[in-house]
């Protein structure tokens, strides 16, 4: 299967792009650079990324704990020729988020400051701050608006 089996949707939203030598999405994309679509999911409309859904429709499922990425380094390609998937413990070795000593707070990702959720490295005190946060903006205000029992 190739970009020409796909339903008319998605061929009006892809174009062949002769520097990069492969297929790119030309319809809606993220500020970021990834391109997106709208699918119909329960009767609901939800986003999802453009790559993945082309890349299920003509190479299949992508397994759990899998993620894609993009061999040719740009974000709205679309040619499952330049998309692979990969553990995510590989892929953050390839992008390089494995490789961040500070997160964008300026916070040191080392020793207890550090936690790994799910795969992804995170710093700690930003998500103690943001639960904080959080409970001082929504907690605190649900039971301050409760009537006194007396």
């Amino acid at each position: 299967m190739g970009i020409e089996d796909l339903p008319k949707y998605f061929q009006d939203r892809v174009d062949f792009d002769i520097r990069h030598g492969g297929y790119v999405w030309v319809g809606a994309r993220q500020p970021v650079g990834y391109g997106f679509t709208f699918r119909k999911e329960n009767g609901r409309r939800v986003t999802k990324m453009a790559h993945r859904v082309i890349y299920e429709m003509l190479v299949g499922p992508i397994a759990p704990g899998l993620q894609l990425h993009h061999d040719c380094g740009l974000k709205h390609c679309v040619d499952p020729k330049h998309i692979r998937s990969l553990p995510r413990s590989e892929h953050s070795s390839i992008t390089g988020k494995a490789k961040m000593t500070h997160c964008r707070y300026g916070h040191s990702l080392a020793g207890e400051n550090l936690y790994v959720n799910r795969g992804v490295r995170a710093c700690r005190q930003c998500r103690n701050e943001h639960a904080l946060a959080y409970y001082y903006d929504v907690v605190s205000k649900k039971t301050s608006e409760a009537p006194c029992p007396a």
